[in-house]
């Protein structure tokens, strides 16, 4: 009985020792971004000014409004009409569909540390398989992708994704007349069907 009760104590310690408010990967899903309609995403944007002053906050939903077949293939819509989002064996693609583009690589997922993905509209590289994000007290462990529009080019954003779960934190920089400005984008919570 003694030896019964010492396994139960040890156990309920491990257990909450364990406990630290992490969100881990899960890879049941089988990939980076779970595509389902009617999951969502709602996420905050915060736009800074060049000294760091915050000069805007919007909050946003991504939705999983739709899916279609084209070409024997599955495509998910993000709320915006004109593009598809489609999960495929080396990662998510994404097709501006009305635009007559072609599908490219959006996130290489299962990738590897350093690996580059060069298409016409962007390059991609995987800085990292496990990297730990935390927002509002919650540790997601993420992949975070670096996404320039050329490799040469001064750095346009940082992505962070947590498997079967998505995206999880975006930091990006906006050139315009007005000048640069840093934007920040975060998970508020997600709804995965």
């Amino acid at each position: 009985m003694r030896k019964h009760i010492s396994v139960v104590i040890i156990s309920l310690l491990l257990c909450s020792c364990n406990n630290n408010n992490s969100v881990s990967p899960n890879n049941s899903a089988g990939t980076i971004w779970p595509f389902k309609k009617g999951s969502s995403w709602s996420v905050k944007f915060t736009t800074f000014d060049s000294s760091s002053k915050i000069i805007q906050i919007n909050d946003d939903v991504w939705e999983f409004t739709s899916d279609t077949v084209i070409s024997g293939e599955q495509w998910f819509v993000l709320g915006l009409k004109w593009s598809r989002l489609a999960s495929r064996e080396d990662g998510i693609y994404l097709w501006y569909y009305d635009s007559g583009s072609t599908p490219t690589i959006y996130l290489p997922y299962p990738s590897n540390v350093n690996s580059e993905n060069k298409t016409s509209l962007w390059w991609v590289k995987t800085l990292s398989i496990d990297s730990t994000i935390t927002i509002d007290g919650v540790k997601y462990r993420c992949y975070a992708y670096l996404r320039k529009r050329n490799p040469t080019e001064e750095y346009l954003s940082t992505e962070f994704f947590a498997p079967g779960l998505g995206p999880i934190r975006r930091d990006y920089y906006v050139t315009s007349a007005g000048g640069t400005k840093y934007m920040n984008m975060q998970l508020v919570y997600s709804k995965i069907k």
